[in-house]
């Protein structure tokens, strides 16, 4: 094994470990051990769960094979009683009972189709359909007697019986009580009393010089059958139901029945010389659906003690996982309240230092300890409120570029070192700014006082030249249509027709000349110009000039295009009933605003009139805001500075 060399150590297993780790090892190891018992505990409870989940499925299964059992009981007396009594009657029980055969095995069928337990239950299913219908071909073909109908069906429903009695037979060991016992007991009960209805019955329909008395007394098996599964259930159903047993037994059919089978044991065929096969068939239906109620009970008692210990190895899980977490919960948090108390101090502080080299100021450290992790933390909140210091120097300085006060310069003398040189750079840059925008404004400022003289001297142009040709051509085409002999009207129509094309033109001359600039603005103001403007829109306006000395041209100018063009789009997209125009001088600053009660929905974006607009209103030194929300109308407001203070340089 390799020695370490000189100036290198070991780090020992321990030492390389976090102080928490060792701590939280230190809490948890010793409860591990505790812990692994009660999980393997609340992992046999939920197999025991699932065991009686399994249990569960497979006595309801059991319980529509029975019912399958017994609807193909009712169906065999149907079919005995076709050959005893034939007749329409007869058909007709016997056609319903088949029907109530075929929806109870279809019902079990469909609920089989998800078992997957050790029997093979939809498989048996099929088969007892396929000898069911083999069968009834048998018994409607008439060559099968009374007899051999009731050997037949019965062996079916023993299968059946047999199916239901496999599914529950084998229940979990933590399947309480004699319910499942209880309940096959009380299905071949009724069973033993279906075959010996049945047998009786064939006796006593049969002629009275074919009866043996061997066929007579050997009816009295049934009972004896009968008697030994009631023997059964009263050993494993409780109390009630075995109550309720002995109020079947005891009724009057119950003893009827009770007559007739002592009498075929005593005098066999005295009785039967004495019954007719009405009274026995009403006697021993009376019976048998009094044991049905009873089986009815006794399903329910199962179904409850399978639902009950279920619910109670459900809850022994819950309860042990319960308790697991529990456990683990009250010693992780001890854990973790003695790894707080010691690591807390150095995660804050490291915590701290990673917060402040990724930008964010917010976080603090509040560690004021007198030891070497105290004098740590302490000099982090020096660099903390000297990192605020310079970013709220830098705010301010951004703040002031967004606000066009270029005139700010930061506190370099409160720093030293870089953070100085840092501001340093950063004022000289804002100045460098600050003369550039200069620069900027007073180019722009020219190109629009360029246009506006541009604008004036087209003005002049049109006013002075083609205009006041156009009139002349007016007036010298009425002169001539004047002058035209009264037995020439065409002529006279023509030049009449000349005359108001010229007089159109001359219009329409003056309407783009004011369009290019408006000479009432230059002689009269903005207050008249405004009226102008208005009384020319489609839209209706009310208008509010609090203007009464003149303004700076550029002033005007500007604030009468701003309407303009605001009257144009509100004529053009707003659809709008009234524009109100208000116009008025305060603190040093022309404030126009043009609002209408229109559709709303402007975008300045999307236009260059309003996108024109803007640059007008920004080269001369003013701010113009446009507020349009859907279905709320427009209002475009523009502040336009108007004394020597106000205006820019």
């Amino acid at each position: 094994m390799r020695k370490p060399g000189p100036g290198r150590t070991r780090t020992p297993l321990l030492a390389r470990l976090k102080v928490g780790t060792k701590l939280m090892l230190l809490v948890l190891l010793p409860v591990c051990v505790l812990l692994g018992f009660t999980g393997l505990t609340a992992l046999a409870d939920w197999h025991a769960a699932s065991q009686l989940q399994d249990f569960r499925a497979a006595t309801r299964l059991s319980f529509a094979t029975a019912g399958v059992a017994g609807q193909l009981a009712t169906e065999r007396t149907a079919a005995a009683m076709v050959r005893l009594r034939p007749g329409a009657q007869a058909q007709a029980g016997l056609g319903a009972a088949q029907r109530d055969v075929n929806q109870a095995l279809h019902q079990a069928q469909a609920s089989a189709a998800d078992w997957h337990g050790s029997i093979d239950l939809a498989g048996r299913l099929a088969v007892a359909r396929k000898q069911l219908a083999s069968l009834r071909h048998r018994v409607a073909g008439g060559s099968l007697s009374v007899p051999d109908i009731s050997t037949s069906y019965g062996a079916r429903v023993n299968e059946l019986i047999s199916t239901a009695g496999g599914l529950i037979k084998d229940r979990p060991p933590q399947s309480s009580g004699q319910a499942p016992d209880a309940y096959l007991a009380i299905v071949q009960a009724i069973e033993a009393a279906q075959r010996e209805r049945v047998d009786v019955a064939a006796v006593l329909g049969a002629p009275r010089d074919q009866m043996a008395l061997d066929q007579i007394t050997a009816t009295s098996r049934w009972a004896a059958l009968e008697g030994a599964e009631l023997g059964t259930f009263r050993q494993n159903a409780p109390g009630r139901l075995a109550g309720e047993l002995d109020a079947v037994l005891r009724a009057p059919a119950g003893i009827a029945v009770r007559n007739v089978r002592d009498g075929i044991l005593a005098s066999p065929r005295t009785t039967v010389a004495h019954t007719t096969l009405g009274e026995w068939l009403n006697a021993t239906g009376t019976r048998i659906g009094g044991l049905s109620q009873l089986e009815s009970g006794t399903a329910r008692d199962l179904a409850t003690t399978a639902a009950h210990d279920l619910d109670a190895a459900r809850a022994g899980g819950v309860r042990n996982l319960g308790l697991l977490l529990a456990v683990l919960s009250v010693v992780t948090a001890l854990g973790l309240v003695l790894r707080r108390s010691i690591t807390q101090p150095l995660s804050e502080v490291s915590e701290g230092a990673r917060t402040l080299s990724s930008g964010d100021l917010a976080f603090d450290v509040s560690y004021a300890g007198r030891d070497e992790i105290g004098d740590v933390a302490a000099a982090f909140r020096d660099l903390h409120v000297t990192a605020e210091r310079l970013a709220g120097e830098i705010r301010a300085t951004n703040a002031a570029i967004g606000a066009s006060r270029l005139d700010h310069r930061a506190d370099v003398g409160a720093f030293e070192g870089t953070w100085a040189q840092l501001l340093a750079g950063m004022n000289d840059t804002i100045a460098a700014f600050a003369r550039l925008n200069q620069d900027l404004a007073a180019s722009r400022a020219r190109i629009v006082a360029a246009s506006d003289q541009t604008r004036r001297r087209i003005e002049r142009d049109l006013h002075d030249g083609a205009q006041q040709r156009l009139v002349s051509l007016g007036l010298g085409l009425r002169a001539a249509q004047k002058a035209v002999p009264p037995g020439q009207p065409g002529l006279s129509q023509e030049l009449a027709r000349l005359a108001r094309g010229t007089a159109e033109i001359l219009e329409e001359l003056r309407e783009m000349s004011r369009g290019i600039h408006p000479a009432i603005l230059s002689l009269g103001g903005l207050g008249p110009a405004l009226k102008a403007l208005t009384r020319r829109s489609p839209v209706p306006v009310r208008l509010d000039v609090r203007v009464q000395a003149r303004l700076p041209e550029r002033a005007e100018v500007t604030a009468y295009f701003v309407v303009s063009e605001a009257l144009v789009n509100v004529a053009k997209h707003a659809r709008a009933s009234v524009v109100e125009v208000l116009a008025e001088v305060r603190d040093g600053v022309l404030a126009v605003s043009i609002s209408d009660d229109g559709i709303g929905g402007a975008d300045p974006s999307r236009g260059s009139g309003l996108i024109g607009l803007t640059d007008r209103v920004e080269a001369s030194g003013g701010t113009i805001s446009i507020s349009s929300h859907a279905g709320a109308g427009t209002r475009i407001t523009a502040e336009l500075p108007v004394s020597a203070s106000q205006r820019p340089a």
